[in-house]
Order: structure tokens, then C-alpha cells, then sequence
């Protein structure tokens, strides 16, 4: 008898380890998981954005020279899990740098897709994804995904979700987050 004691211990054990072999292959699914089926779909460039539509980003960076901007009506999550947005940055003496940009919050990187040039959009002929970085040049796209785009554990917020986060401004709480790697 006390084998058919550890056999019915340890159903449970086999029925809750196949539970989650399950669980970690329905995840595999989600929309922007980097892996050898990973298709980014083509891309269309947005309208340049209209004076008055941009909403600022607080990225709340001590000394950054930059002041950002993003407009909520160019922001979309394609069915590749990918992000893409419109983002100005205005340095103190007002010049201004317009980008078509894209992040995958599965892999913490972000991608260029245009330049602003004379009120439109110039598309840049090869552009690499690069691993998003806390400093650097890539701080604001740090910031951007952690606070308005990207949920804790790497998946993209719905468009209108993360629309809304940055038309409410300063997100609670964004820099105690945590479940960012």
C-alpha cells in the first residue's frame, strides 16, 4: 500500500507540471516574441504630425537637453507585437528632431523607421533594432517603454491604453516599477 500512497502524492506533482509545460507554450504565442517565426510586417509611415498635436512625455531626466514629445495619433501595436509611435525631441534652443520609431517590448529594443524632413516623413533606408539602454541616446526610449508603452513583463500595452497613459501625463509609480529587466 504505500506505493499507491506516493502514486496519489504524486499525481498531483505530474498534473501541475504539465499544467505549466502548457502554460509556457501558450506564452510562446504572444504577439512580438522574438524567435525564428518573428515576421515584422510592413511598414506605413504615419502623417507628419499637425502643430498643437503632440503630447508631452514626462521622461523626467535631471540636465537631459532635450524635451519629448509624442503624437498619440501615430501610435499603434501591429499584430507583430511591435509598437510604433511618432516622437519629437526639442532641445532648449528649440531645434527639433521628428522620428517614426518602433519598440518591441518582448525584446527591449527599438527601431527607426523615418526622419522628419520639411513638415514629412523621409523613411530610412536600413535600420536595426538595438537594445534599448537606461542612458545614452536611447534613455528616452527607456523611459517611454517603461512608463507608457510596455506592461511589466515585456508585453506591449493595447494602442488606446498606452494613448491614454500619455495623454494623463506623469505615470504613478514609473520610476519604482518593477518586473523590467
Amino acid at each position: 500500500m504505500p506505493g499507491r500512497w506516493i502514486e496519489a502524492q504524486a499525481f498531483p506533482l505530474v498534473v501541475l507540471t504539465v499544467l505549466l509545460v502548457a502554460g509556457c507554450s501558450i506564452l510562446q504565442e504572444e504577439p512580438g516574441e522574438q524567435g525564428e517565426n518573428w515576421v515584422e510586417e510592413r511598414v506605413t509611415l504615419p502623417r507628419y504630425p499637425a502643430p498643437g498635436s503632440l503630447v508631452a512625455a514626462d521622461i523626467g531626466r535631471p540636465g537631459d537637453p532635450y524635451r519629448y514629445f509624442v503624437d498619440p495619433a501615430s501610435l499603434s501595436v501591429g499584430r507583430d507585437g511591435v509598437t510604433r509611435y511618432t516622437v519629437a525631441l526639442v532641445s532648449k534652443g528649440g531645434g527639433r528632431n521628428v522620428f517614426y520609431e518602433g519598440i518591441r517590448c518582448q525584446t527591449q529594443s527599438a527601431k527607426r523607421y523615418a526622419y522628419g524632413v520639411e513638415e514629412g516623413f523621409q523613411g530610412m533606408e536600413s535600420s536595426d533594432w538595438e537594445i534599448i539602454r537606461q542612458d545614452g541616446g536611447s534613455a528616452y526610449q527607456y523611459i517611454l517603454a517603461r512608463g507608457y508603452l510596455c506592461q511589466p513583463r515585456g508585453f506591449p500595452f493595447e494602442a488606446a491604453t498606452a494613448r491614454d497613459r500619455l495623454l494623463r501625463g506623469n505615470v504613478p509609480g514609473l520610476r519604482e516599477q518593477e518586473g523590467f529587466r
